[in-house]
């Protein structure tokens, strides 16, 4: 039957109609999903990630976090303190110029000299470290205080330090002489009471006359107060007040006449030093965390916690209705950032903005037309976990400060791609890195599963009970397709078990209608107290269960029943990990760990580690079990013996995880330094059979 004109007619508005409700609802179910930014890296052409390794080790992964961001005086060069050392890029380019040389440590500050030939960094445990600026040489190691600064200011302005140590209640203030060389030629202290307080924020004025020091008790109400102190003799001058909340931020003008110091209540107040007083204050949508004046004092930089920054003109006199009303209105908004700002600083001419966010990215800006030009990436703060994917070698590492995970090449050591989360965060990788499971902090109690290759959320799973502000244990096993979680409750130990379907919904329906919710298979009582640990045996088929009450229970998966239980553990079990055979057991306390046979029960061996163990993992032969600690050293023993034949150093903070990669020719650690380093295995088991 031939259509007439007129039926074809209404048949194409009758399609059209459909599709455009269709495109409606993809649009909306999109706008309501956009809970993800799919992350991209600008590549480097510098091999920075064979820079500086220990002994041992085939390449670094990541640069360490930001601690500080100065350029040099003449405006060519940037540096970055980070928790493994200081980094030198050119200004220009963005490229890696180098690391600096010496052992690594976490580099709390950094400045440069008068004439730009020497960088001078504090390090978190009290020693002030020199380089050549031009070499990366190590030139000097001066210790100042035996203790472990919070906090750290380097001056940009002036050669002088400010460091705060908790621990001992002290603010100690160095200065240095003004030679190419500093070296410190007074150092003073000032005592405060830091028990039971947040992080300190301190601030130096460019004069070097005040030093400001804000800090806000815990579970207090009471408005966070700012303590000047006059730096010639440690006298405490004033106290500003009038900030409701805790103040996250401080900054001098280049005149030292103005403060301005910015909270999370999305406040920033600028404080006449003169009068002791604040007229002007500026308000955002976000709270501020960090601070700065531009050269010429004329602009104030805001940096939030959502990656936005502000320029504000810190001329302004807010009079009147008019003015009130302006304090809501920035000059600028740079929005190229994700996440947290941590440092803002301006080049000597003032033409240039730098910027560091907890993101893991530098960006360099155009100060007078905020266009962006440069951006530099690799700054991701602590590595929770990884995954290596078996179809291609690729490493996945969580970031569960950073609300993101990272996709790595391993061949060249740099960023493929990334997902932030948008403030829902990674908890565990599959070990096939198929998987990341992320907790929705809307819903209580919720989580979901992400699939890292279709870069969507797969399913969610309901029905895991947890007490306030606990996370559970999950677990995955090694083809992904079982997960096991644990419950911190304090009375019983509960844990589930969920298959993972491999198929969910149709494309359009999924499209539709929200991911696949599924249930566990069931749920069983692991132990008496707390269940703080799990782990799956390679096929799937058992799990051991570890807590509070010491006792392992080892579970047949299939039936739901108990098959063994393992008892003479002296401490609460904090980690379990079977061997790749599955015929292996280790168990794991603060500074003990315990192998066992899984088909008798019997211990193998056993024995004290020397330090606070954090991870576990048999090598991929089973001869071998690697542990991560505190300090940031690895572990080689003998499974058999427990003898230790190897140590590995190059993380400056505590190991998260291990992994070795499915050629087994190379060991993975994952860091809370920010890095994770690549280790030749095979070389180091030469020196295990030698």
């Amino acid at each position: 039957m031939k259509l007439s004109r007129r039926s074809f007619a209404i048949l194409i508005v009758i399609l059209i109609s459909i599709l455009a409700v269709l495109a409606s609802i993809l649009f909306v179910r999109r706008l309501m999903n956009r809970d993800t930014i799919e992350l991209t890296f600008p590549t480097s052409n510098v091999n920075y990630s064979r820079w500086q390794l220990p002994e041992g080790a085939k390449a670094r992964l990541g640069k360490g976090s930001i601690n500080d961001i100065k350029f040099s005086p003449d405006g060519n060069w940037f540096a970055v303190a980070t928790t493994i050392g200081i980094w030198m890029y050119d200004a220009k380019t963005g490229t890696e110029i180098s690391l600096l040389k010496g052992d690594r440590q976490n580099v709390k500050g950094v400045m440069f000299s008068v004439d730009g030939s020497t960088l001078i960094g504090a390090v978190s445990g009290g020693k002030i470290v020199q380089w050549d600026a031009d070499t990366g040489e190590l030139q000097t190691i001066i210790v100042i205080e035996k203790s472990k600064y919070s906090s750290v200011l380097l001056s940009a302005d002036r050669p002088e330090m400010v460091g705060v140590s908790r621990a001992q209640n002290k603010i100690v203030h160095l200065r240095f002489n003004e030679r190419s060389a500093p070296k410190p030629i007074e150092i003073k202290s000032i005592n405060f009471d830091f028990e039971d307080t947040h992080s300190p924020v301190i601030g130096l004025s460019p004069d070097g006359r005040f030093l400001a020091l804000a800090v806000s008790k815990h579970r207090s109400k009471r408005k966070t107060p700012i303590h000047l102190w006059d730096t010639a003799n440690s006298k405490l001058l004033f106290t500003l007040s009038g900030h409701e909340r805790s103040i996250q931020s401080l900054a001098f003008s280049p005149d030292s006449k103005t403060l301005a110091s910015g909270d999370n209540f999305r406040t920033i107040k600028l404080w006449n030093m003169d009068t002791q007083e604040s007229q002007v204050s500026f308000k955002a949508p976000i709270s501020f965390s960090a601070l700065a004046f531009s050269p010429n004092g004329k602009t104030l930089v805001s940096g939030g916690h959502d990656g936005s920054i502000y320029l504000w003109d810190a001329t302004a006199k807010q009079q009147g209705w008019l003015g009130k009303i302006r304090r809501f209105f920035p000059k600028q908004r740079l929005t190229r950032h994700k996440y947290t700002i941590s440092d803002i600083t301006y080049s000597p001419d003032g033409n240039r903005l730098l910027t560091g966010s907890k993101d893991g990215t530098i960006r360099v800006w155009d100060a007078n037309t905020g266009r962006q030009q440069l951006a530099c990436s690799g700054h991701a703060s602590e590595v929770v976990n990884l995954a290596i994917s078996e179809e291609n070698n690729a490493l996945i590492t969580g970031h569960f400060m950073n609300y993101q995970i990272q996709n790595w090449d391993t061949n060249v050591g740099h960023h493929l791609t990334g997902t932030f989360f948008n403030w829902e965060t990674p908890l565990a990788i599959s070990s096939d890195a198929k998987y990341v499971v992320i907790k929705d902090w809307s819903p209580e109690n919720t989580y979901e599963l992400w699939d890292t290759s279709e870069k969507r959320k797969r399913l969610t799973i309901t029905g895991i009970e947890v007490p306030p502000y606990k996370i559970p244990t999950f677990v995955f096993s090694n083809v992904g397709n079982r997960l096991a979680t644990a419950t911190q409750n304090e009375q019983i130990g509960k844990f589930h078990i969920w298959n993972i379907p491999i198929q969910t919904k149709p494309i359009l329906k999924r499209l539709l209608t929200n991911v696949k919710t599924i249930a566990p298979v069931y749920t069983l009582n692991g132990s008496t107290g707390s269940l703080s640990t799990l782990a799956l045996s390679p096929n799937g088929d058992l799990l051991a269960s570890g807590g509070k009450d010491k006792i392992i229970h080892l579970w047949d998966i299939e039936k739901g029943t108990k098959r063994l239980t393992l008892t003479g553990q002296k401490n609460a079990i904090r980690r379990l990990v079977f061997s790749p055979s599955g015929k292996t057991l280790a168990s794991m306390s603060y500074d003990e760990i315990y192998i066992w046979d899984v088909s008798s029960g019997e211990r193998i061996s056993s024995g004290r580690t020397n330090e606070v163990c954090r991870c576990l993992r048999f090598s991929p032969d089973d001869t071998s079990i690697v542990s991560g600690g505190s300090n940031g050293t690895i572990q080689v023993r003998e499974t058999r013996t427990f003898n230790v034949s190897n140590i590995l150093k190059g993380h400056t903070d505590l190991v998260n995880d291990l992994a070795f990669f499915p050629d087994r020719k190379t060991l993975a650690t994952a860091s809370r330094d920010g890095t994770v380093i690549l280790w030749d295995w095979e070389s180091i088991k030469q020196k295990l059979n030698p």
